[in-house]
């Protein structure tokens, strides 16, 4: 396990020296797809970002339940022949549990907004796996031709060799350098399609790599199973962080309209201070006592309670619409790919052609053309087998996201 370890230690510094690298001594470096997530966590700042979002909510959350400061307040009067000197001081007391409403509220906006960020993540992790699924497969494409065009260009050299000798026709040769060229054109743009694929990997991990540099290391088999459908809606309605999200965001609203509906009590404010009187006859020192209180008048609370209601009524429809969605997602995703892993369990196993074909045409007993024909054969299953498998990858991705899920139980 150690050994392990140490090896994804070293590939995920390798991926952060590589800006300090030229790119024209930059050597190839593969990376398995633990360790593609593992760089994408230090590297990625819209991570950063939502890091930092639910934790700018946390601190909300604790600034919701504190009082509001004292005042201190130091007036004079003058008025004929006598001048008063007040100091005092004020301070509001929630009495009717406005200030634990508001700091439960504002607790459950904390958490609804970490369940978000975690959401985000998850998708974002997704986006990473798709992609390097995506590298895979344009990599296992680009290996399937290269084998292709070694036995083309082996053919090609044979007939050469048989032409040179007046064993073998010219247009055999000339068929063989025509399946070549049309190989290589097929293999051109497959490797432009790893390339691209490689480049929008590097993008999302550092934008200063070398797209050119990198391999994915890894396959694409798919699962041995299907989760079942029951469960993985149960446990997406239940533990989705949207869903959570929108759960939290509902009972903060309820919260805050409990608020509301208290709004119309008064909120006192006492005021403690000292007070000196001084005149021509007499000079004297006292206290001053006092609660202040707003009064409900105005329409005023009436307003901001329709107001909570409404919100309240809104994010519940809200909740109500993202469940009906998230059962939407999963049993699309579900189908997909139980029809996928349908299809994979009825593929049929067969045996190359090719090297059958090999022998035959050069025991004289089938043409040039059926040669290729069984490479074309052969090819077409092996990019048949990886386009299938590619499905199967993404489609599981799909529905651990649809779930709530970085990845399927």
């Amino acid at each position: 396990m150690w050994k392990t370890d140490e090896r994804r230690a070293r590939r995920a510094l390798l991926l952060l020296l590589i800006p300090l690298v030229p790119l024209t001594a930059a050597p190839a470096f593969g990376l398995s797809e633990d360790e593609v997530l593992a760089a994408l966590d230090a590297r990625l700042p819209d991570l950063a970002a939502l890091e930092a979002r639910a934790d700018e909510a946390q601190k909300a959350a604790a600034l919701a339940g504190t009082l509001a400061p004292p005042a201190l307040s130091l007036s004079r009067e003058d008025a004929a022949d006598a001048t008063d000197t007040f100091l005092t001081l004020s301070q509001k007391l929630p009495l009717w549990g406005q200030r634990r409403l508001r700091r439960e509220a504002a607790t459950e906006e904390a958490s609804a907004v970490s369940h978000e960020v975690a959401r985000q993540r998850t998708l974002l992790r997704g986006s990473a796996r798709q992609l390097f699924a995506a590298l895979l497969a344009a990599q296992e494409r680009c290996a399937a031709l290269e084998r292709a065009l070694a036995v083309a260009r082996e053919i090609e050299r044979v007939l050469d060799e048989r032409v040179a000798a007046g064993d073998a026709a010219h247009f055999e040769l000339a068929r063989a350098r025509a399946a070549i060229a049309t190989l290589e054109r097929s293999h051109a743009l497959r490797d432009a399609e790893r390339a691209e694929s490689a480049a929008r990997l590097v993008r999302l991990l550092q934008p200063a790599a070398d797209a050119a540099s990198l391999v994915a290391e890894g396959t694409l088999a798919p699962a041995a199973s299907l989760p079942p459908l029951g469960p993985t809606l149960e446990r997406a309605l239940a533990e989705r962080s949207d869903g959570l999200a929108a759960r939290a965001r509902r009972a903060a609203a309820g919260t805050r309209h409990r608020e509301a509906r208290r709004a119309f009590l008064p909120q006192p404010e006492f005021e403690l201070g000292w007070k000196r009187a001084e005149s021509a006859a007499f000079e004297d020192d006292g206290y001053v006592l006092g609660v202040n209180l707003a009064l409900p008048i105005g329409g005023r609370h009436r307003a901001s309670l329709a107001l909570a209601e409404s919100r309240k009524t809104r994010l519940s429809l809200a909740e109500q619409a993202l469940e009906r969605r998230i059962a939407a997602e999963v049993e699309a995703a579900h189908a997909a790919l139980s029809s996928l892993h349908a299809s994979w369990s009825r593929r049929a196993e067969s045996d190359a052609l090719t090297p059958t074909a090999r022998v035959l045409y050069d025991e004289g007993e089938t043409p040039i053309l059926t040669l290729f024909d069984a490479i074309d054969t052969d090819l077409a299953q092996d990019l048949d087998d990886i386009e299938l498998r590619h499905a199967l990858r993404v489609a599981e991705i799909r529905l651990a996201l649809a779930a709530g899920k970085e990845r399927l139980p």
